[in-house]
């Protein structure tokens, strides 16, 4: 065995948000493979599960309520693995919403444990990128099972009258909740737009309150260990008698 596997795994013991994040980025790296093939769909079938049970471990590490993160990923494992099968092809999108719930709570649980915190530390660092990463996946999924249900929710430069791939409506979605632009892909149903809204404040609100947070923390850490620094200091001075300080 290599001898740097147990330390990895040691790390991610320590850091669950550590492993959330890679896994998420696999996963966005996986999404130009995807396509609508049989193959392409047990792939994101095994990524979804991976996903789902990493964010539940997530959530019962915090202290938060387990038992809605167990019941929608429960939910969204059954519906995802039942859509494989071409009788029950169409839970795939109730499966998507399911999955997306999933996210968005994990995502609410890791906020509530970066506010609850009074230090920034290397976890929090990582719960910060796997809350982007997740609002990101959510609001990605909810696209796919508006699409589902309204294949002309969406549009793009390229081939405007069909329905968008993977990969087109996850860069939708994290141009969108990154304020950068939506780009060559446009929702233009009234709830796609309503989607699409609805995320913008999520992403707008979510970094101004996490960068704030942790610039907050961070300028109050180097005003106390300053603070620190100069009590002590003075308490040496004064406990030197007046020999030591000729």
């Amino acid at each position: 065995m290599n001898p740097g596997i147990p330390t990895q795994i040691s790390f991610f013991r320590r850091h669950p948000a550590a492993l959330l994040l890679a896994v998420q980025i696999l996963g966005l790296i996986m999404l130009p493979s995807l396509h609508d093939v049989f193959a392409s769909r047990i792939a994101l079938a095994v990524f979804s599960v991976i996903s789902m049970l990493v964010a539940v471990v997530v959530v019962i590490r915090s202290q938060a309520v387990n038992a809605v993160a167990i019941l929608l990923g429960v939910l969204a494992l059954a519906t995802t693995l039942a859509s494989l099968f071409p009788p029950y092809r169409f839970l795939l999108a109730y499966g998507m919403l399911f999955e997306g719930l999933l996210y968005l709570y994990t995502a609410g649980v890791l906020v509530y444990y970066m506010l609850s915190d009074h230090h920034v530390t290397l976890d929090e660092m990582f719960a910060a990128g796997a809350t982007f990463t997740l609002l990101g996946w959510a609001f990605t999924y909810a696209y796919i099972a508006l699409q589902h249900f309204d294949p002309q929710a969406f549009t793009g430069l390229r081939e405007p009258g069909t329905p968008r791939t993977w990969i087109e409506l996850a860069f939708l979605s994290f141009t969108n909740l990154s304020a950068t632009g939506i780009g060559d892909i446009l929702p233009i149903s009234p709830y796609a737009r309503l989607l699409a809204i609805f995320e913008q404040i999520f992403g707008v609100g979510y970094l101004g309150v996490i960068v704030s947070r942790f610039l907050s923390l961070t300028m109050h850490g180097i005003t106390s260990d300053a603070r620190e620094h100069g009590s002590n200091s003075q308490n040496a001075t004064t406990n030197t008698t007046p020999e030591q300080r000729r």
